[in-house]
Formats: structure tokens, C-alpha cells, sequence
């Protein structure tokens, strides 16, 4: 079995700007994502920039395409009889 990396608080992992804050296990660790929620994660998942945020960054883009599918609904001719 390897080494363990020992990891310093505030550390800056990966290029996503999460930031280290403490090891649960040998695997998983808390993190600081860049909105300033705290969440729980595989350090190894931060590392290669598979998790990039806390579920922010999704939500957001969740909430982003959601709102203009609303817009091109809301907008076309026929949605506008019952809409307006």
C-alpha cells in the first residue's frame, strides 16, 4: 500500500479551487468549495477534477437551461394564449 499524503489546511487541490480543510479517512476528506459551503468528498475525485464543487456549480446550470426552456415556452405563439 502507498504512502499517505498528508495535506495542509487551506490547501488548494486540483484546479477546481476547492480547498482542503480536513481528512475523514485515508480516502475521503472535507473540502471548501469556492460559494463557501463545506462538503465531503474522495480526495482522489478533487485531485483529478472529478468533483469540482459542492453541487453548486450543477445547480446552478440545472437552474440556468431550466429557466430558458421556461423562457422559449412562455414566449412561443401558442404557450402565449395561455399564458398571457
Amino acid at each position: 500500500m502507498g504512502k499517505l499524503i498528508t495535506y495542509v489546511e487551506g490547501e488548494q487541490l486540483g484546479n477546481s479551487g476547492l480547498v482542503f480543510i480536513k481528512r475523514l479517512t485515508s480516502k475521503k476528506a472535507t473540502f471548501k468549495c469556492h460559494c463557501g459551503e463545506l462538503f465531503d468528498t474522495s480526495i482522489s475525485d478533487v485531485k483529478m477534477n472529478k468533483s469540482k464543487s459542492c453541487g453548486c456549480h450543477k445547480t446552478k446550470s440545472h437552474y440556468r437551461v431550466n429557466m430558458e426552456y421556461l423562457d422559449i415556452i412562455i414566449t412561443s405563439p401558442i404557450m402565449q394564449l395561455f399564458f398571457y
